[in-house]
């Protein structure tokens, strides 16, 4: 069920701007087909979450970090 919704969701991606991106080969065929050009545009978005989430992580882990010092810093200071 899975694959079937991964391939179904990459034609459907692949066909919202495919005739306006995909260049056609002197022979009439296309560069690439539909599926392929979803795919890599899956991909692409994917990837990015991916990273997007990374930053994320490391912003969180800067301000628990930054929470922590400053709570010793006022234990430290505060009588």
């Amino acid at each position: 069920a899975l694959v079937v919704l991964a391939y179904t969701l990459s034609v459907c991606y692949g066909l919202k701007q495919y005739k306006q991106r995909i260049a056609i080969k002197n022979h009439g065929s296309a560069e690439m087909s539909v599926f392929r050009y979803g795919l890599d545009k899956w991909q692409n978005h994917l990837l990015s979450f991916v990273v997007f989430l990374e930053y994320l992580a490391q912003y969180l882990r800067y301000l628990t970090k930054r929470s922590e010092n400053q709570k010793l810093l006022l234990n430290q200071n505060v009588p």
